[in-house]
């Protein structure tokens, strides 16, 4: 077993434990993880299809609770999502309703910030990924290489949450 090494700031997992939603006589999906990624470190997860990496990435950010152990991000525990954390998900999870800048403004619905503000926010996030011009364009109306970039918005959504979350 691991020594978890206690830190200011960064991620604390501490003999995380997943089971299996569909079976309790399987073996669980995560056992006894304990791990820390000090603020700034850069790590890999890395493992074959379905040993619980995204698993692990969904507990990390606080999108499910169920599981055994401690989380901790920057010395508070973590039981809910907050926008200090986020996952970039393998498929684009964005609005096929909504164009590009309203996807990008999902996040900012709820954030302390002016109309003007939260303007200003999007098209500087539409900017990042290379899409200005196509604001109100929607998935599938963007082509291949855009719509990739457009996939980059979710990036791009998460980075305008924890700016104006500061």
């Amino acid at each position: 077993m691991a020594t978890v090494i206690e830190q200011d700031g960064g991620l604390t997992l501490r003999h995380v434990s997943k089971q299996r939603y569909t079976d309790d006589d399987a073996p669980p999906v995560l056992d006894r993880i304990d791990l820390s990624i000090a603020r700034g470190e850069f790590v890999s997860i890395v493992g074959a299809s379905g040993c619980g990496k995204s698993t692990l990435l969904r507990l990390i950010v606080g999108l499910d609770a169920d599981h055994e152990g401690e989380i901790d991000f920057d010395g508070e525990r973590v039981v809910k999502t907050d926008l200090s954390r986020g996952i970039l998900f393998q498929d684009h999870r964005l609005f096929p309703w909504l164009d590009v800048a309203q996807n990008v403004a999902v996040a900012l619905r709820n954030a302390p910030l002016s109309k003007a503000e939260k303007a200003r926010a999007v098209a500087e996030h539409v900017a990042l990924v290379g899409l200005t011009g196509y604001e109100r364009h929607y998935p599938h109306q963007l082509s291949g290489g855009m719509a990739h970039a457009y996939r980059d918005c979710e990036r791009a959504r998460q980075s305008a949450a924890a700016a104006s979350a500061r």
